[in-house]
Formats: C-alpha cells, structure tokens, sequence
C-alpha cells in the first residue's frame, strides 16, 4: 500500500458462501481442517444455509443465505467466508506448490521500515465542503 492511500474492497459474501459450501461439502479444491476441532466450530459451520426466499414487495423467489437458528452464532463461518475472499484476492489458487503469496511492505529510502503515515487534518480531507461548516454554532436542530 502506497504512503496515505487506503485500499478498499467490496466482498459479495454470497459468491464466497457458495465457493466455501462447495469445498466443504467435497467439490473441486481442498479444504483441510485438524482432526481435532472444538464442537463450537463445527456448529457455527454450519449455522446458515442456502434458501429460497419470497421477497415481499415483487413476490419474486431468489436465493439467499440465512441462518437456520436466529439465536446460533455464526462467526466462524463468517471468518472463513472473508479468509476465502482474502485467498481469492492473493490469488492463492493460481499459485505453483511451495511459492509464497507476494506481500508488498513500504520501506523508506535507507531500507528500514517507513514511516507511519501522518494523520490527516481537517484541511486534507477530501471531504471537506467548500461552503464551510456542515452546522453553524446557531443552529438550533437540538431544540426543534
């Protein structure tokens, strides 16, 4: 990542739900888990699955996924949903046996690590409006 620039990706979890129940349920590629895994990983695995849901306002049917119990927590299998995303965005699946995903570090001219990026002012925002403040210290929006 290039010095104050920040990279931001959009993930459609559905794609990479879809991708993460194929390999675990034995479709093309692998997915290896120890032996030995707590009985709460293995329910959170399992805490959604694919439905067909009747929206209401067009009546259309589409599938989506949805949790089988509204009380089951679900953050293993969210965390693998994003590892996958992540995995797919290093292109691990195109990588030769043995070779090591490629992982950019910035490093300042000596060679040492770079600095941290200074953090930005109101006067660098690229969201500040040119008309000034967003409310006036007259503004009486609390007291309506």
């Amino acid at each position: 990542m290039a010095h104050g620039i920040r990279h931001l990706e959009h993930v459609d979890v559905s794609i990479f739900k879809d991708r993460l129940s194929r390999l675990i349920n034995g479709g093309a590629g692998h997915w290896c888990l120890p032996a030995e895994l707590p009985p709460d990983y293995l329910a959170q695995m399992c805490s959604e699955e694919k439905a067909i849901v009747r929206n209401r306002r067009t009546l259309q049917l589409k599938e989506e996924w949805v949790l089988v119990s509204s009380a089951a927590p679900n953050y293993y299998w969210d965390c693998e949903v994003y590892a996958a995303a992540a995995a797919d965005m290093a292109h691990v699946a195109s990588m030769r046996p043995g070779a090591r995903p490629t992982v950019y570090v910035p490093h300042a001219a000596d060679g040492g690590p770079a600095p941290a990026p200074k953090p930005r002012g109101r006067e660098d925002s690229p969201f500040r409006r040119s008309s000034g403040p967003w409310m006036t210290r007259r503004s009486n929006w609390l007291r309506r």
